[in-house]
């Protein structure tokens, strides 16, 4: 397991050196303490924290009085406006008073492919 030493270096500076094990950070204390007079010095095991990134979706039916567009007059099936970010903070600073561009309508095309979760 990997370990971090910190300790303040003869200027002030808070410093710290990764080592790969236990052994190799007390060697290090020692050194510290014995070669460079550093007398206060901290030892932590370091562990890596498992992390997932997720994609954040935000969807928005927008309503805009100007253009006088109204959501019940889209019809079924009629894709909407989807904005795509990559975090929750992109997604508040999305600017909820700006108009979505118009995306053109997506044809129906035929394919002999299937997709990864099809069958033939």
């Amino acid at each position: 397991m990997s370990h971090m030493v910190t300790f303040q270096t003869e200027d002030g500076k808070e410093s710290f050196r990764l080592v790969d094990g236990l052994d190799e950070a007390v060697n290090l204390i020692e050194e510290l303490r014995n070669g460079d007079g550093i007398g206060e010095t901290h030892l932590f095991e370091v562990e890596e924290v498992p992390i997932q990134i997720h994609t954040y979706y935000r969807v928005e039916v927008g309503v805009d009085a100007d253009n006088g567009y109204d959501p019940a007059d889209v019809p079924p099936g009629e894709p909407l406006a989807v904005t795509v970010v990559d975090s929750i903070q992109e997604a508040q600073a999305v600017d909820m008073d700006q108009p979505m561009p118009a995306e053109p309508a997506a044809e129906a095309v035929e394919s002999t492919t299937f997709g990864i979760f099809s069958r033939p």
